[in-house]
């Protein structure tokens, strides 16, 4: 009987969208049984909510369905990661170029604070202002999945927005998704008169 690979190969999760060993969106159950116990768990009440294989969080609900895989820890050296490389701190440039070397499609975006590489699997790239590579991550539907959106502001309301920002205690980007937020809540379809 053949044993499985139960090592986590983040190539394999980029090109594909899941990892082989644990196939697609595993609840908590079956990546304990197929990767052991984690190497680390959120704390408190989150512990049965963030478990951490080497680099690799995986995030549950409180029923063990699974919300997010996310990566942002890359100096953690573990044997059971094959971070791709990507353990370096690769630029921007250096990703992409490893993407299209695999013939893995993906869509760029910009944002405020930082630069998006989303792949066709829908695992996405966070990369800083200076293009070096911050988290790998990827979301289930969930009860609070969020999407990103870009938006284009003049120096004007640029500035405005840096401002209110910074005197709210927060980034840009989530006063932006406040601000959003709240006036979609207020919003009325004109073709029905109905509020959402």
């Amino acid at each position: 009987m053949s044993q499985i690979d139960s090592r986590l190969k983040v190539r394999e999760w980029i090109e594909q969208g899941y990892f082989s060993s644990l196939g697609h969106r595993p609840d908590r159950l079956n990546v304990q049984a197929i990767l052991g116990e984690p190497d680390d768990f959120g704390a408190g009440k989150n512990r049965l909510k963030l478990w951490r294989y080497g680099a690799i969080e995986f995030h549950f609900t409180a029923d063990g369905e699974l919300l997010v895989i996310h990566v942002d820890n890359f100096g953690v050296v573990s044997a059971r990661d094959d971070m791709w490389g990507l353990d370096h701190s690769p630029d921007m440039k250096m990703v992409k170029s490893k993407l299209a070397d695999l013939q893995i499609r993906f869509e760029q975006s910009f944002s405020v604070d930082s630069n998006i590489l989303r792949t066709e699997t829908d695992v996405v790239l966070s990369f800083d202002t200076e293009g070096s590579l911050e988290s790998v991550s990827q979301q289930f539907e969930g009860p609070a999945r969020r999407r990103q959106v870009s938006v284009t502001l003049d120096d004007h309301h640029f500035a405005k927005l840096r401002m209110l920002a910074s005197l709210a205690g927060q980034s840009m980007s989530g006063y932006l998704s406040v601000l959003a937020a709240d006036a979609l809540d207020e919003c009325i379809v004109e073709d029905d008169k109905r509020s959402f």
